[in-house]
């Protein structure tokens, strides 16, 4: 059975994706290339093309471990099941392997309403076809959606897989540790106006409101390690900006957005990143292709509001 790669080549980031594949109860292993190694010869250097290791039950599957001539997998309890495979390999954390149940279909899209959010008033506030609040999908994750948005000071909110409202829904009770049971209810915004990252589990059936988290990361700083706070953005909701100055080394710069709930798993699952003045999602579409600059102090601004957005190369020191 072959995994098919997903969004084309790339040589920072690649994942490749099957759905609906049956698994039975016997031991397999994953590789990559027609045979199990390559070899020199003449007692040369022989090396594996396959990966084996441990396997670890996680909520909704497995997570294997990619160990090159590991030991074969068996996953525990599986009586043939259909799920969904993903291969994720990047330049820093090499391969990564999720064996999913396929439990089900997700909505393509997921929609904001309410005065907790709109810039109009009244019941205008509450009409879905005059607020136009789109939601990001997490790639890979069909039950994820994520969107950095300006709350009011006061007001609710309420999300629908629909742009006219069909099947909205709200939250139940109070949050722990910022995160709400979906439900019925309206979902309050917090207390102060300012720029917040709202997070849709479908799976879960649970809402996440916090304080937004944007890095930098590629070779423009020198890392391709997630969630370097020498690159986290500061939240700037005095001139209703989220920007960072910062040197950079030159080279491909690529940003994202994070959620630290264990919801999200691999940084360009929300990458973003900025043409033409303008924010751009990858979503869940094509790898997005690289801004470059040189090397030198950049101030990038984002404007999350109205999706505008400006990297520029500064004289500051």
């Amino acid at each position: 059975m072959e995994i098919h790669l997903s969004g084309g080549f790339d040589k920072t980031n690649m994942v490749f994706i099957d759905d609906n594949i049956r698994l039975g109860t016997e031991e397999f292993r994953i590789r990559y290339g027609h045979g199990d190694r390559l070899e020199v010869t003449s007692g040369g250097i022989y090396v594996s093309t396959y990966f084996g290791g441990e396997v670890t039950v996680t909520e909704n599957g497995y997570s294997l471990e990619m160990k090159p001539g590991g030991d074969v997998y068996t996953l525990p309890g599986n009586s043939g099941d259909i799920f969904s495979i993903m291969v994720s390999w990047t330049v820093s954390g090499g391969f990564t392997c999720n064996i999913l149940h396929d439990d089900g279909d997700y909505p393509e899209n997921m929609f904001i309403t309410g005065p907790g959010i709109s810039i109009l008033e009244g019941e205008d506030a509450w009409n879905w076809e005059l607020n136009d609040f789109e939601m990001i999908p997490v790639h890979s994750s069909p039950h994820l959606f994520w969107k950095i948005v300006w709350l009011e000071g006061e007001g609710t909110i309420r999300f629908a897989p629909d742009p006219g409202g069909t099947g909205h829904f709200g939250i139940e009770g109070m949050a722990v540790d910022d995160v709400y049971e979906t439900g019925s209810g309206d979902l309050p915004v917090p207390g102060t106006a300012g720029y917040y990252m709202l997070v849709v589990n479908l799976r879960s059936g649970q809402v996440s409101v916090t304080r937004p988290q944007v890095y930098l990361i590629g070779d423009a700083v020198g890392s391709w390690n997630a969630q370097n706070q020498d690159f986290r953005f500061n939240v700037d909701n005095s001139n209703k900006l989220i920007s960072l100055l910062k040197l950079l080394e030159g080279g491909s710069i690529r940003m994202y957005a994070w959620q630290d709930k264990g919801w999200f798993t691999h940084w360009w699952h929300s990458e973003f990143n900025v043409y033409n003045g303008r924010i751009v999602y990858r979503g869940n579409g094509l790898n997005l292709e690289p801004v470059g600059v040189i090397p030198g102090f950049h101030t990038i601004e984002l404007d999350f509001i109205n999706g505008e957005a400006s990297i520029e190369l500064c004289g500051c020191s």
